[in-house]
Formats: structure tokens, sequence, C-alpha cells
């Protein structure tokens, strides 16, 4: 829910789910859609965590000292973990495993296109080819994560899978908990 200025307001800790029964997809157990709510708001999360952290330690601007390296790319690659699954949640690759949880299990149907898809598209990619194998693309000069651009980008999308999924069942609650978490980082980084 928005309040009067836009943001998104809700409690900081309710993601508990109050009907299921008219989301269409092969959501059709009130448990198992309960767990998989669960396991997107704890990527959501995380993806939010990490960017956060990323930009109030200074690491766009080159503030963080090379000896602390390590501990940089630790949470960079960490923030890119839950960014690559979030991006396959929303547009799943063809070679996705019957088992994945996707948007289209909610909605009934596919995200759509949208600018998003395009830039997430490709830095997934570059996820695949940088952090998830080791690759000889790895040999390459990588110009480096848009973490603000990604992170602003997956929370367009999930905007959207929200008010797709109230319109299919307008008394859906389970996200209330990251309204203060995305309240932040519009704060921080302009959206909305």
């Amino acid at each position: 829910r928005r309040s009067d200025d836009g943001r998104l307001v809700g409690s900081t800790t309710s993601h508990h789910i109050t009907t299921v029964s008219d989301i269409p997809g092969s959501m059709d157990n009130r448990e198992d859609v309960a767990k998989d709510i669960d396991a997107y708001i704890y990527e959501l999360k995380m993806l939010l965590f990490g960017v956060d952290w990323l930009t109030s330690n200074d690491l766009h601007r080159g503030a963080i000292s090379p000896e602390h390296d390590d501990v940089v790319n630790t949470y960079l690659e960490a923030y890119l973990v839950h960014a690559r699954v979030l991006i396959s949640f929303f547009y799943p690759t063809d070679n996705a495993r019957s088992t994945d949880v996707v948007a289209k299990d909610f909605l009934g149907e596919e995200m759509g296109e949208s600018i998003e898809k395009d830039r997430l598209t490709n830095e997934r990619t570059a996820l695949d080819q940088r952090l998830a194998h080791l690759t000889q693309m790895r040999r390459k000069m990588h110009e480096g994560y848009r973490h603000v651009l990604i992170a602003g980008d997956l929370l367009a999308l999930h905007a959207r899978f929200v008010r797709r999924l109230k319109e299919i069942e307008p008394n859906w609650m389970a996200f209330d908990s990251l309204s203060v978490q995305i309240n932040a980082f519009e704060d921080q980084h302009g959206g909305g």
C-alpha cells in the first residue's frame, strides 16, 4: 500500500499470506505459496541490504582502500548473486528448471517487455560469465556492475509484480515487510 505521498507503507514484520485461492499459475497450495513468497522476500531484502552496504561504504568513489578489496568483493558478489536470482525470477532463461519459482507462477503470465528487462538480461549474461562460472571471459577487463541501477530496475519490476498480483488478489499483503527498505532505497537513490 502507498501513502498519500506515494511511499510504500506497511508493517516491518508482516509477510503473511491472506488468500491465494485466485492466484493463477501453478501455485495451488497455500503453504507452498507462503514458502515461495518468503524465499522471494529474502532475496529482495538481501539485494537491498547489499546495495545499501555498497553505497554507504563509498564503493563507487573508490574510498575503500585496496587492502579491503576482499571485503568489498565479498559484499559485491553476495549482492550480485541475489540480483541474479531475482532477474531469473522475473525473466527465466530458456533452460530454467521446472522447479524454479518464477513470477509467472503467481501471475499466470510473463512479466512482459520493458527497458528493465533489456538491461537486466544483459547484466545476467555478465553475471553468468563472470560470477557463476570460471570462464575465459574473466580474462577480459570488465567495466564493473551498476549496482544501484540493477537494484532500481529490480524494484521497478517488483512494483509491477505486486501491482499485478493485487489486481488478481486485492487482499494480498505478503510484501508489507519490504516497505521500510524500499523507502530507504528510494530516499537515497530516487525512484518510486
